[in-house]
């Protein structure tokens, strides 16, 4: 097995697929993360777990039939095309699109809407619903809430935050394959956007719910008061 890789084989064939992003910053994923992930969304047996990024080049190939989590990851530049990779191998696989949902958190949260725009611009057809939970859908930090949740989220330092950005989408940070809240949104799929009350992402949850509500989509959003980042895996 590659190293930084863990694969898992599916229990059982299962009734729907749901790819699972979890990208920490877009920097690295802790496996004890991934199984708190696996625990409190994916019950076992009845759903796919696949947590894609890339995998370094000399790595041998991954079969599609696996559940991949990734464990550690540096420089996730192209985060976005590799979650296109995964949803691709899920249609290659014969899972039609409206029996597929994507689940993110965090940077993952932003991502599964970065790869639906993604997918309506290779004109392929998008999955049936999207959980976000946390999101990070603006790079470019415009949101009040950076600043008036700073102190009061304790799971993310702002400092962190605009090293990941910088990493990640460099002098691309309002393209919005990086920051999907610039994207134009129509045709997205019914969405779910959970956030607390004192994080510092609170305005990216909000204004993306506000405009994909703008633009005619389905949109819930559920903001737990008093509560924090990606607060729900803290259970």
């Amino acid at each position: 097995m590659p190293d930084g890789i863990a694969a898992v084989k599916p229990l059982c064939q299962p009734p729907k697929s749901v790819p699972a992003y979890k990208a920490d910053g877009f920097i690295r994923l802790s496996a004890a993360a991934a199984d708190r992930l696996r625990e409190h969304l994916l019950p076992e047996g009845k759903l796919w777990l696949n947590g894609f990024v890339r995998c370094p080049q000399d790595n041998p190939a991954i079969r599609p039939e696996d559940l991949l989590c990734v464990q550690d990851y540096e420089q996730a530049g192209y985060a976005v095309e590799d979650a296109l990779e995964a949803y691709v191998s899920l249609l290659d696989l014969g899972y039609p699109p409206d029996r597929i949902g994507l689940v993110g958190e965090s940077a993952g949260g932003g991502l599964v809407f970065s790869l639906c725009l993604l997918l309506k611009e290779r004109k392929l057809p998008l999955p049936k619903a999207v959980v976000a939970i946390s999101p990070w859908t603006d790079l470019t930090f415009s949101g009040e809430s950076y600043t008036l949740n700073r102190k009061k989220d304790p799971s993310l330092n702002f400092g962190q935050l605009q090293r990941f950005a910088s990493l990640y989408g460099g002098s691309r940070v309002g393209d919005p394959l990086v920051s999907p809240l610039f994207g134009e949104l129509s045709g997205m799929p019914r969405s779910l956007i959970i956030a607390g009350s004192q994080e510092m992402l609170l305005d990216d949850a909000r204004e993306m719910a506000r405009r994909l509500k703008s633009y005619g989509n389905r949109c819930e959003l559920l903001i737990e008061e008093g509560l924090w980042h990606v607060y729900v895996l803290y259970g």
